[in-house]
């Protein structure tokens, strides 16, 4: 009843004011307004706009209603900014979604005492969630200023457009798992890269995960991707409490929000086998031969050049996992020689 009191008295001070001369010589400056005027947003987005007042005197209390296109756009809420000086009154405060409009109704009280200005704040801030692409006018109506005489003041309105457009896609994948060896010793370490992209149109953030079949190896989180960009991410793999055996490497990238395309977040590629430390030929025994070729590829680093023998590094050699073939390498054979 309250509400419905205050329209009323607020529609007859209207009809007062409307009788009463406007000073000549001064255009009126008081204005509300849609800001900003223009938006453009994707589905699915959430966003906010705001109702802002260009100036008025002696303002005790205002009404808002705004209708939008209910099948473009979703309100949330529509939230009382503390425009008006305290103590205040909120009347009534709706989202009606079925219809497609929002309205507010606030004012002043006693001793409170009236307000001359614009913005800012708000007058009020409408959330909004993006549903379809098109667009959609944001029209002010039955707008309502009053002084603190319970008089209208007259103003104009400036009404807004959002423009949504479809969604961005969001799309990360594996696109290679690159184990160093294809052989390594039971308890000591294999590395392994993986290689991500980002074929979305967002900077991504996600986390990968590599595996030995069904075993998790390790888990790299909060990688971070630019869209259309490539990243290496490194692991090491500790073969200790790890059966001999051949393994299935493969890594799996959580889906980030909004992604669709999982297929490609995740990759198999190839097999690694864990065995005796030593056995750098992978089969299953540690013999002389494993000592030889430990031995022809002495002294060659990872990215290097040619040894004397011509030999470049081969990671299948490098037991220890140091980058470089040396003569630990060599003992750790001769150690586990006649294992198998």
């Amino acid at each position: 009843m309250k509400s419905r009191y205050l329209i009323w008295f607020l529609l007859l001070a209207m009809l007062v004011a409307s009788s009463i001369p406007i000073r000549t010589g001064k255009a009126n400056p008081t204005t509300i307004s849609v800001s900003p005027t223009t938006k453009t947003v994707q589905v699915e987005e959430e966003f906010t706009i705001d109702i802002l007042l260009d100036f008025a005197e002696n303002l005790y209390g205002y009404e808002i209603w705004l209708s939008y296109d209910n099948s473009k756009l979703t309100a949330n809420a529509i939230d009382y900014k503390s425009y008006l000086n305290e103590p205040y009154h909120i009347w009534y405060q709706q989202v009606n979604n079925t219809v497609g409009y929002v309205t507010l109704s606030v004012s002043s009280k006693y001793p409170a005492a009236p307000k001359t200005g614009g913005s800012p704040p708000p007058l009020a801030t409408i959330n909004f969630t993006a549903k379809d692409v098109g667009s959609s006018t944001l029209h002010l109506y039955n707008t309502i200023l009053a002084n603190n005489q319970s008089l209208a003041i007259p103003h104009t309105t400036i009404d807004g457009t959002v423009y949504v457009a479809a969604a961005g896609v969001h799309d990360v994948a594996i696109i290679a798992v690159s184990p160093m060896k294809t052989i390594v010793g039971q308890n000591y370490t294999c590395r392994i890269n993986v290689t991500v992209a980002n074929y979305g149109d967002y900077t991504e953030t996600f986390n990968v995960t590599l595996y030995a079949n069904a075993t998790v190896i390790a888990t790299i989180e909060n990688i971070s991707l630019a869209n259309a960009t490539l990243k290496t991410v490194a692991f090491v793999w500790n073969t200790t409490g790890f059966v001999k055996g051949n393994y299935t490497i493969w890594a799996y990238a959580t889906p980030v929000p909004g992604e669709t395309d999982t297929a490609d977040n995740t990759l198999i590629d190839g097999t690694v086998l864990v065995t005796f430390p030593g056995d750098v030929n992978g089969d299953g025994k540690v013999r002389v031969d494993d000592v030889l070729a430990i031995a022809l590829h002495f002294g060659t680093d990872q990215g290097g050049p040619p040894n004397s023998n011509g030999y470049i590094y081969d990671a299948n050699c490098d037991i220890n996992d140091d980058l470089k073939i040396r003569v630990d390498d060599v003992l750790t054979a001769a150690l586990n020689f006649g294992q198998g």
